[in-house]
């Protein structure tokens, strides 16, 4: 059902795990800032931590591998062990300029739908994304 097109996946866990090496660094030239000893960080580089640490999440080669579907940028792993549940289900895919819609049925089962955002500013500072293909996709004009 879903097919690695061009597949750049070892470049895209390189570049990932550079970038997670450079948010760490940031984040350790954060927290040695040099501040007196009574005073506790300011709200301004909290919200800067907070920031960085969650940013660092998308990045984790071990979670997450980032894929070009059309026009939208989605998280593979997410995607394929979300279809290996539904081998028995009768699945409808609908991809649209915001994102990639599941939709499956099983008789005696009412069903479900998920819903993949497109995460394309999340992932843009990386250069190469591999491309996937999935059948049976319905492209949907918003």
């Amino acid at each position: 059902m879903i097919r690695i097109v061009d597949d750049k996946t070892n470049e895209v866990k390189a570049e990932m795990k550079e970038m997670q090496r450079h948010i760490e660094a940031e984040l350790r030239d954060i927290k040695k800032k040099k501040r007196s000893p009574n005073m506790s960080r300011s709200i301004e580089d909290r919200k800067r931590i907070d920031w960085l640490e969650k940013k660092k999440e998308f990045f984790k080669s071990t979670s997450h591998l980032p894929v070009r579907l059309g026009t939208i940028v989605i998280d593979y792993k997410t995607l394929s062990a979300f279809l290996k549940k539904l081998k028995s289900f009768n699945i409808t895919t609908k991809l649209d300029d915001s994102g990639l819609t599941i939709i499956y049925k099983k008789h005696g089962h009412p069903g479900g739908e998920l819903r993949l955002l497109d995460m394309t500013d999340h992932y843009k500072v990386l250069r190469e994304l591999p491309t996937i293909e999935i059948d049976m996709l319905e492209e949907v004009m918003a």
